[in-house]
């Protein structure tokens, strides 16, 4: 799908979900409701001041508008279907590793003034990874 229609679907999308109507969103952007509508039939295209406008009155962050649901959907499911795939020792390695790394993370970050002291024990647990 080219950008300009997964922007047009997500807008039309997400204005929907909001319960707003091109003219409330018109208002809310200040401009015509006709040019709302002219967007969303793929007639005209707004400017990037524009799409920040109508991202801060949906309530959305403006890059979402441009992300293709269903090519993320697709990749989501051969993810699913390699992790499905894999020995249950090596996909217990990847939980860890993933759980660990979040958990690292989180202590960064709620703890960022103390760079300099040596990390808490974090792991879960203490793994070699699986021989293949």
């Amino acid at each position: 799908m080219a950008l300009k229609d997964i922007f047009i679907v997500n807008l039309k999308k997400t204005r929907k979900e909001r319960r707003v109507s091109q003219m409330k969103l018109a208002e809310m952007c200040n401009t015509a409701a006709s040019y709302i509508g002219e967007i969303e039939t793929g007639r005209k295209f707004p400017s990037v001041e524009m799409i920040e406008k109508i991202a801060k009155a949906l309530d959305i962050e403006a890059y979402r508008f441009f992300v293709d649901k269903g090519a993320e959907d697709k990749n989501n499911e051969k993810i699913a279907a390699y992790f499905t795939n894999l020995p249950s020792e090596s996909r217990q390695f990847l939980l860890d590793s993933i759980m660990n790394a979040i958990s690292d993370g989180l202590l960064k970050t709620l703890n960022p003034e103390n760079e300099s002291a040596p990390a808490p024990q974090t792991r879960l647990l203490k793994k070699k990874a699986p021989r293949r």
